[in-house]
């Protein structure tokens, strides 16, 4: 009797072996590989640490980690400027069981489309509204007293930034001059030469009476003399948001800590 019961025992282990060892195999623990995507994520390496993130989102032995890694892949796009995708991925877990993944996702559709308004707490409202109001410092001042964000909102409103008209009336009297305003010395020194050519090019085919050279070189010049203009004014509001980057990804970090893999 004792014996036929070990076999059984042992002819039960086999099958329960047999049974789940390759379910096992399929559901390797894929803590590490998401670890290392969130390193990569700090060290700025968005596009890495997405290929991570989406492999793990589709762990199916592990729903919670799944869906942290589907919202980690979402803040990677988005650090890529990929937000429809960003939101494509989001979609997956704001239906989510896990309530914190759930609720930081929602936060996040919330800063990516700010006509999203569902499922937000108090709190998450009032931070997106002081995000949206960082550029109206007394609007700014009312929504909060936290000393730490109305020193960054200061120190925004401190910036020196250059006049998007100034660079483009200085561009429109002298080709070039908006640039040097703004301080991209090369881009001027291309706008000045490239205008100063093709008018003296006009002048020259319409003094030797030659109407149609002359049209089609004044047709070029009109080109680069507006596209002269849309640059100054372009590279007044680059520069202006490459200086308040830094202070406005501050910012954002400080309002948003769930902003991370």
């Amino acid at each position: 009797m004792i014996v036929r019961f070990f076999k059984v025992s042992a002819l039960i282990t086999v099958l329960l072996g047999c049974c789940f060892t390759p379910a096992q195999a399929e559901c390797p623990d894929q803590s590490p590989l998401y670890a290392r995507g969130q390193e990569l994520y700090q060290h700025g390496q968005y596009l890495l640490s997405s290929l991570h993130f989406s492999e793990v989102s589709v762990t199916p032995c592990n729903p919670r980690l799944a869906a942290r890694a589907t919202y980690a892949f979402s803040l990677g796009m988005m650090a890529l400027g990929e937000n429809v995708e960003a939101l494509r991925s989001l979609s997956k877990i704001e239906a989510s069981s896990d309530s914190e993944t759930r609720d930081r996702a929602h936060l996040l559709h919330a800063y990516l489309v700010p006509e999203f308004d569902r499922d937000l707490s108090p709190s998450s409202r009032l931070r997106l509204d002081l995000w949206k109001s960082k550029y109206d410092p007394a609007r700014f001042a009312k929504l909060t007293d936290s000393a730490e964000l109305l020193e960054i909102e200061e120190r925004l409103q401190l910036l020196p930034q250059k006049s998007v008209f100034a660079a483009g009336a200085a561009s429109a009297i002298l080709p070039g001059a908006g640039q040097a305003y703004v301080g991209v010395y090369q881009s001027a020194a291309i706008s000045l030469v490239l205008n100063a050519l093709f008018l003296a090019t006009t002048l020259e085919f319409a003094k030797n009476k030659m109407p149609a050279a002359a049209v089609a070189s004044g047709f070029v010049l009109s080109i680069t003399y507006l596209g002269n203009i849309l640059n100054a004014v372009d590279s007044a509001q680059q520069r202006n948001s490459n200086a308040r980057a830094p202070l406005e990804e501050k910012l954002k970090n400080a309002l948003f800590p769930e902003f991370t893999p």
